[in-house]
This record gives structure tokens, sequence and C-alpha cells, in this order.
């Protein structure tokens, strides 16, 4: 719920299919087994319209990581769509 109220005031994003969601973005640190930061990414916390929360990970380079995905099996063919268009969004506001 919490997530849900936080990315309703991020941005909008919408789908080919007509399908909407919100995200809102905040930097992380990863850190290696002996606590050192190894890599800084944005995080994505994304909210559909019936509330499921999906988290993907973008370097500054443009590789993007969901490690949510790889634990829990995921939707990949969702979160493939999501980050085509955050990426395509982002392409539009840098030209």
């Amino acid at each position: 719920m919490r997530e849900h109220l936080r990315t309703a005031l991020g941005k909008q994003i919408s789908l080919e299919d007509g399908s909407h969601y919100h995200y809102v973005v905040t930097q992380v640190e990863v850190n290696n087994a002996l606590g050192a930061i190894v890599a800084v990414l944005d995080e994505f916390l994304i909210t559909d319209e019936a509330g499921n929360v999906y988290k993907l990970h973008k370097t500054k380079e443009g590789n993007w990581y969901d490690f949510e995905a790889e634990k829990s099996g995921g939707q990949p063919s969702v979160l493939q769509r999501l980050k085509r268009a955050i990426d395509n969004q982002f392409k539009q506001i840098t030209e």
C-alpha cells in the first residue's frame, strides 16, 4: 500500500496495450559481501492500476537488472515492455 501511494505521486507511463503505470526513481547502492559499494543504480518502483508493484534497476550505462523477477519468477513480458517504454520515454526527454 505504501509503495502504491508513493508511486501515485511519481511519473506515469502507458504501454501499447493501453495499461497505465506510475513510477518513481531513486538511487540505490549495491554492496558486495564485504560491505563495499560496487554500484549505484537507479531503482524504478513501478505500480500498475491493480496495485501490483515491480522493481527494476538500471545502470548509468543503460543496462537493466530486475532482481525481483529473478527471485520470484516475475512476469517477463510485462517487465520487458516496461523497460522499453521507460527507455523510450527517457530517449524522448533527451532529444
